[in-house]
């Protein structure tokens, strides 16, 4: 019989730190889901201005291997500060915008600061915990990151209800929870597994586009790799395109106030992530990341055609569970698949900084996609009934992936080869 495989002590002390600097930074998920709900309402968004503010965060996450380059470059600390200056900072500024258009430049900056944390949690997850646990861990921390934006949301949701400033107020405060979060990391970056990991050498390729080169290169030596991300590619033009649409669905067709919307869109989906997590997490370390994907995938086809027949609050908070369900699996592989198809730990950080760009990638394109077709017929059916069609050829993709052999990358690989200069 097997021994079931430990956390080490170090491993331990890092958890710790990393479990409370996650519930600081999963903040952001619950002003992701809120800006373009308030947009509309406080600010009179258009649905051109919406899109704006919905495409942010994954057409931005298309600079997340230029934040790599970045990284792979600099010392922990001034990364750390980028990203409190970036996306912290930026996000707290909201709170001061006069008019849309001040809301859109402070949330496009923000969403480009939080392009750069791919790279530093992958580094974080890849050195600090051994592979066959890696699943279990990221399951904790990513229950404390949404167990934070639960509570964020519901109480942005009731305190936007009772005073339509309040956003004035709690987006300051949400910048300093952040900046808390990241002195966190700033310690863990002192940590013996940490500090002494293996780092991978800055690539060699000079010029503006040098890290874009690199990411073809990387995708066309590992078809694995490649295959992968056509299979998220798929998936992400559905799923962007239920987000770009949502906020408008519930103003437009639903009428929502923001206390039902938050309800439904943070409160009841974040809260059967914190349910599920964990759970699904110990699952990824059992049958692997492809095959979570591709159930999660398959599951998601529920969603988009649900919200094509919903007609009030209680709908929406039905389905939203139903894509809660779904999204379990979703988050943990897109995080967990790319760092284990890394060949070792120092290229975990460059392959899920490829595969966060491929988000930016295909959110120029479906994040407009479903809006455009919304705004010209007046119909949400034709954008959803493609968001379904993009699940279920996901799903396919991704079954016939997980039917090719893989290497399971060594348990050691935790252990430092050399010293970084970090």
């Amino acid at each position: 019989m097997v021994a079931a495989p430990t956390y080490t002590p170090e491993s331990k002390r890092v958890l710790r730190l990393h479990i409370a600097a996650a519930a600081c930074l999963g903040t952001t998920q619950a002003v992701i889901p809120i800006l373009p709900f308030l947009a509309r309402q406080r600010f009179d968004a258009t649905n051109w201005q919406t899109t704006v503010i919905t495409a942010a965060i994954p057409v931005m996450q298309f600079f997340s291997i230029f934040w790599n380059h970045f990284y792979a470059r600099t010392r922990t600390p001034a990364y750390l500060i980028a990203l409190a200056c970036l996306h912290s900072a930026a996000l707290g500024l909201i709170g001061a915008a006069g008019n849309i258009w001040a809301v859109m430049a402070c949330f496009v900056i923000a969403a480009f600061g939080n392009a750069g944390m791919s790279p530093l949690n992958a580094d974080v997850l890849r050195s600090c915990y051994p592979h066959a646990i890696r699943g279990r861990v990221f399951g904790f921390i990513s229950t404390s990151q949404m167990g934070s934006a639960m509570l964020t949301g519901w109480i942005a949701g009731r305190w936007l209800d009772h005073n339509h400033d309040a956003f004035r107020y709690f987006l300051p405060a949400i910048a300093a929870i952040q900046i808390v979060g990241l002195l966190l990391l700033s310690r863990i970056s002192t940590h013996r597994l940490f500090a002494e990991r293996t780092r991978a050498e800055p690539t060699t390729g000079v010029g503006l586009f040098a890290p874009l080169r690199d990411m073809k290169e990387v995708l066309r030596s590992d078809r694995r790799f490649a295959h992968y991300e056509i299979a998220f590619m798929s998936y992400g033009v559905g799923w962007m395109i239920c987000e770009a649409l949502l906020p408008a669905l519930a103003t437009d067709r639903l009428h929502l106030d923001y206390t039902s919307y938050t309800q439904a869109k943070i409160v009841l989906y974040q809260l059967t992530n914190i349910l599920l997590f964990a759970t699904v997490g110990h699952a990824v370390d059992r049958v692997g990341p492809m095959r979570t994907a591709t159930a999660s995938f398959l599951w998601l086809t529920i969603y988009p055609v649900g919200l094509m027949f919903i007609a009030g609050g209680t709908g929406l908070k039905i389905f939203c569970v139903l894509y809660a369900i779904g999204m379990v699996g979703v988050n943990l592989t897109w995080t967990l698949g790319p760092i284990a198809l890394a060949a070792d730990a120092s290229r975990a950080s460059h392959y899920l900084a490829i595969h966060t760009t491929m988000v930016g990638i295909r959110g120029i394109v479906a994040q407009s996609l479903g809006m455009a077709i919304y705004s010209i017929t007046g119909s949400f059916t034709i954008p959803l009934s493609i968001a379904a069609v993009g699940f279920a050829w996901a799903a396919w993709r991704m079954r016939e992936l997980a039917r090719m052999p893989i290497h399971a990358p060594p348990v050691a690989d935790v252990t430092p080869t050399d010293v970084s200069a970090d």
